[in-house]
């Protein structure tokens, strides 16, 4: 008989997100891991820019617009990458077990 393997867990969202405090010795740790298993790592620095600054007029919270433009984002992640809210605008994605570096090259683009 063959072995079945077994399904990998899933991660809930809430999971993936690093806390701000915890976001440099994770992105160490997965660095670490990935040259041990010789293997790529992306670590990307997203930034949203608004189409206009008419917030800045209308005190219209632009953080919740972001959060939802983050909480698409997160979706299309796999179960093993990472995320952190850095700043109101700002957005880290860490993306462990990579092939190779043109995939960390293709995830910048």
């Amino acid at each position: 008989m063959g072995r079945q393997a077994l399904p990998k867990r899933q991660r809930q969202p809430g999971e993936r997100q690093i806390q701000r405090s915890h976001l440099l010795p994770a992105v160490a740790e997965t660095i670490a891991n990935a040259r041990a298993a010789k293997r790529c790592v992306a670590v990307l620095m997203l930034r949203l820019k608004p189409k206009d600054r008419l917030h800045l007029f209308t005190q219209e919270h632009i953080g919740a617009q972001a959060e939802q433009e983050f909480a698409q984002l997160v979706e299309l992640l796999r179960p093993a990458d990472r995320y952190c809210v850095v700043d109101t605008l700002q957005l880290c994605m860490v993306l462990p077990d990579l092939a190779a570096a043109a995939q960390a090259t293709l995830a910048a683009h």
